[in-house]
């Protein structure tokens, strides 16, 4: 008797050497590695076409951003022209509607009349624009705390620079009639502001002033770029529109900055 261990069916198949997978052989279709000169030929027409397509669209774009950069709006102000959110500011509308023009917001907010003399060179000069929207002097009503005769020089400055310059000025103004909830045009109301320094005849003053000095050099006036937002959805707050306020402040600069816009291109005709 032999004294080797008796193995279970189960451990005698575990002890048992799997079978060998059969091999299996491998089959490569052949590929062909040789162009026809019919096929060659197709391949070169076909390389030339992009490529001349790839020119073709880059002298496209290149033509259209040098058409934009010439035809070139720079809204320079306050806060009124820096709200309303990204896509939102009536910038962004007058891009929309002037889709060949280039549009540059400049709005910095707090600023004043003496505020835009100060960077005049830097935010509108300097980007040698055919058209500047000058939307300042609301901040000079509610800070009240600059002579009228100061104020004067400095917007006068500003003109005066632009007319230099050969920009075509729109100047915005907010002092002006506007809708009420009626629909019907009523004066502005400038109510003193809580510091009790500025009073209703500042304003008034204020938008003399402007509408003297615009007639002086040349520049268009809208005696209030938010004639109609007589509607609360119009409004972030007590003095800043929303886009939908903003969207229609667009729409009533539109038709002058197309009128200044016209005539640089007539004093200045485009770079072909």
């Amino acid at each position: 008797m032999s004294d080797s261990p008796t193995l279970s069916p189960a451990e005698s198949a575990d002890a048992a050497p799997a079978p060998e997978a059969p091999a299996v052989e491998q089959v490569h279709d052949p590929v062909e590695t040789d162009l026809s000169p019919k096929a060659m030929r197709r391949l070169v027409t076909a390389a030339l076409a992009a490529v001349l397509g790839i020119l073709a669209l880059g002298t496209y774009f290149t033509h259209r951003s040098s058409h934009r950069t010439d035809r070139r709006i720079v809204c320079f102000g306050d806060s009124l022209t820096s709200c309303g959110g990204w896509g939102g500011r009536f910038s962004d509308f007058l891009a929309l509607d002037l889709p060949d023009c280039e549009v540059i917001n400049k709005g910095i907010g707090g600023d004043t009349i003496g505020g835009g003399r100060w960077r005049l060179r830097q935010d509108v000069l300097s980007l040698k624009p055919r058209v500047a929207v000058i939307a300042l002097g609301a901040n000079d009503f509610i800070q009240a705390s600059r002579p009228l005769d100061l104020i004067r020089e400095d917007l006068e400055f500003i003109l005066a620079r632009c007319r230099d310059s050969k920009i075509q000025v729109v100047f915005a103004s907010v002092f002006g009639p506007h809708l009420n909830v009626a629909g019907k045009e009523v004066p502005k109301v400038h109510p003193p502001n809580t510091l009790a320094r500025a009073t209703p005849e500042l304003g008034y003053a204020i938008q003399k002033m402007e509408q003297e000095l615009c007639a002086k050099y040349g520049a268009l006036y809208l005696p209030n770029m938010q004639y109609d937002l007589n509607r609360p959805e119009h409004w972030t707050d007590a003095n800043h529109p929303s886009a939908a306020g903003n969207k229609l402040v667009a729409a009533r600069l539109l038709p002058l900055v197309q009128e200044a816009l016209e005539k640089s291109l007539k004093e200045r005709p485009a770079e072909e």
